[in-house]
């Protein structure tokens, strides 16, 4: 399937090469998401929220079953240890989980007395702290979520420090957030807010509190809304928003979009050379490659790995 493009900059096509075609890597899922690049096993793992499967793919073994998650989980990271933290809709939890599935450990289910909504996307910063935001999306009568009272009307960005164990709210000026990403020096947290179409940007102190909220973009196009986001070694940002990849500079002057496949949700960047997009989708998972490497968060680009 030949990749299809809209430049707004021309800029844009120095990024990837539009003369490609999407390669075809899963097909038959139910909705894919969550996808993260595995350095130590040099693997894309994702998942397939309704079925509570969570699979890997590398180019020597093909697409397999890494385990069934049993929590609709959705959004991912890879910590420095090599473990998973996952956000599990079914169970409104943070877990990390090992790379077999076997171990779970709970970082996150409730802020005080009240239950979590439905952590949706996760981040690490370097130094160890996780943000991660909390729609109610997963308590939703669909398929990928299990329908259920929600349980407050906070809707914020989390921040959740490993070492004390505590849980902040890092944010709430949002209907329902979603995607969520560093900028590469860690100074800017962006976020997308789904409802609203809008991207904010928020300066990371230190001591991880953000502030200075400010609007960066609203992604264009109907049908669809903001979803996965990341951002390139330049520093652009990606979004996975209204039919495609949605490109566009620090400041949210938008360079292009890279049309999908089908109705895509989540990406990343993977391969030794970290230079090869994988996007989860509604029925299946495909790749490109581009000409810009992708950021590695908490680490940097990479020549080795993702």
């Amino acid at each position: 399937m030949a990749i299809d493009v809209v430049v707004h900059n021309e800029r844009f096509l120095n990024l990837f090469d539009p003369n490609q075609d999407y390669v075809r890597i899963a097909s038959g899922l139910t909705l894919g998401e969550g996808p993260v690049w595995h350095e130590g096993l040099r693997s894309l793992i994702f998942n397939d929220i309704p079925a509570s499967m969570t699979y890997i793919y590398n180019r020597r073994d093909g697409l397999r079953t890494l385990f069934n998650n049993g929590a609709k989980a959705n959004g991912m990271y890879v910590d420095p240890e090599g473990q998973l933290l996952m956000c599990e809709h079914a169970t409104s939890r943070l877990v990390r989980r090992s790379i077999d599935g076997r171990n779970v450990e709970v970082l996150a289910d409730h802020y005080g007395d009240v239950e979590l909504n439905s952590p949706n996307d996760v981040v690490q910063r370097s130094d160890g702290l996780v943000y991660f935001t909390d729609p109610v999306y997963g308590r939703l009568d669909r398929p990928a979520c299990v329908p259920r009272p929600i349980p407050s009307d906070l809707r914020p960005v989390y921040v959740y420090d490993p070492e004390t164990r505590e849980l902040r709210i890092a944010a709430t000026e949002f209907e329902n957030p979603n995607g969520l990403c560093f900028s590469p020096d860690e100074k800017t947290l962006y976020v997308n807010d789904s409802p609203t179409y809008r991207i904010l940007a928020f300066d990371v102190e230190p001591d991880g509190r953000l502030s200075n909220e400010r609007l960066i973009a609203r992604t264009r196009g109907e049908g669809g809304v903001p979803d996965g986001m990341k951002v390139d070694a330049l520093g652009n940002i990606v979004c996975a928003a209204q039919h495609g990849l949605h490109w566009m500079t620090p400041d949210g002057e938008y360079l292009g979009v890279i049309i999908e496949p089908e109705r895509l949700l989540n990406f990343t960047w993977g391969d030794d050379d970290f230079q090869t997009v994988y996007i989860a989708c509604a029925e299946g998972a495909y790749s490109f490659r581009t000409r810009v490497k992708g950021w590695r968060y908490g680490r940097g680009p990479t020549s080795s790995s993702g």
